[in-house]
């Protein structure tokens, strides 16, 4: 069958549109509906991302149009720590340095520099001995981010079937002999529906339980609990809430919102919070469920506290929630 350049060029132009289309469609589709608890504004942590230099230092924050803006913490591999603000992809505002040896220097940062600024800093010694502390910036990191969706060969072919039952104008020439074919009498075709619908085995699952503990997997799990402790650490309450699953088995005989509350209280009362997490053991202990073990050092300027801690985590579409923690 031959086509004029006029219909080869109407059914590319339908064909492109109706990609664009179903393209445009899935890109504005919303997500699934999350299991987080919907007391919580999910969109206080909906900018927080993971940045990666090459020689190991991170950064687990806000980002905004690819650079360090909002809320953050930088993770240096000699056991620095720096909490703080950032503006333009520079320490700018108050935020707090943690050197390996538990030192806490707390202070005012403009363009990545500690200056002097008594209406944020603790004292002058902490902002002179900490000045000698501030640590550069990298290059340029990586930045971990989703996936963008692609038009797949089902869309295509979807599509190029769609462009061959436009209206009258745009579908294919129908040569005369096919149109004299049509005109005949037309036999009925015979009944061909099956009696029964057939049976499909050894379908494969639309989702497999993590059931097993591999480097993709571990790192998921550091990268949720690194999430919490720096949302505590930024006495984000909001963001630190959001971290624990619905399931999660409160203290006590404290109702949801009780606890909730509590927390809340104790995130807001301090100056300050610095939290740090030193791993011991991660193990998976059933279907999409985990164990993580470890050191917790809690500083604040109004009690500090060393303790072996473990969280249980449970994965809940895409994210590992806590639904368990205490004291080993």
């Amino acid at each position: 069958m031959t086509m004029t350049p006029a219909v080869k060029n109407t059914l590319l132009l339908t064909a492109c549109l109706l990609v664009a289309t179903a393209t445009g469609a899935a890109e504005s589709m919303p997500n699934p509906a999350s299991t987080i608890d919907p007391s919580i504004d999910p969109s206080a942590v909906s900018n927080t991302k993971t940045l990666v230099w090459p020689d190991g230092t991170r950064y687990v924050g806000a980002v905004s149009d690819g650079k360090r803006s909002g809320k953050g913490t930088i993770f240096w591999q000699d056991g620095t720590r720096f909490v703080g603000t950032f503006k333009d992809d520079l320490r700018n505002g108050p935020g707090t340095m943690i050197l390996p040896d538990g030192t806490v220097y707390t202070g005012y940062f403009t363009d990545d520099l500690l200056v002097d600024n008594p209406a944020t800093a603790t004292n002058d010694v902490a902002i002179n001995s900490a000045s000698g502390n501030a640590r550069p910036t990298p290059a340029r990191p990586t930045e971990m981010a989703a996936p963008v969706a692609e038009v797949s060969d089902q869309q295509l072919l979807a599509a190029q079937s769609a462009a061959k039952t436009t209206p009258t104008g745009l579908a294919e020439e129908i040569p005369p002999q096919v149109k004299e074919k049509e005109n005949q009498e037309k036999v009925p075709a015979p009944d061909i529906t099956p009696t029964m619908t057939p049976r499909v085995e050894n379908a494969t699952p639309l989702y497999q339980p993590i059931t097993r503990l591999n480097d993709a997997v571990q790192q998921a799990l550091q990268s949720s609990i690194d999430n919490w402790a720096m949302h505590w650490s930024q006495q984000d309450a909001l963001a630190y809430l959001n971290s624990y699953s619905p399931e999660f088995k409160t203290p006590g005989s404290l109702t949801r919102s009780q606890w909730q509350a509590q927390r809340k209280t104790r995130l807001a009362s301090p100056t300050f919070i610095s939290v740090s997490i030193d791993y011991d053991n991660f193990s998976i202990v059933g279907a999409d469920e985990a164990k993580v073990t470890f050191k917790q050092t809690y500083t604040s300027d109004r009690y500090n506290d060393v303790t072996q801690k473990y969280l249980r985590l449970k994965k809940q579409d895409d994210r590992w929630l806590i639904s368990a923690e205490g004291n080993q």
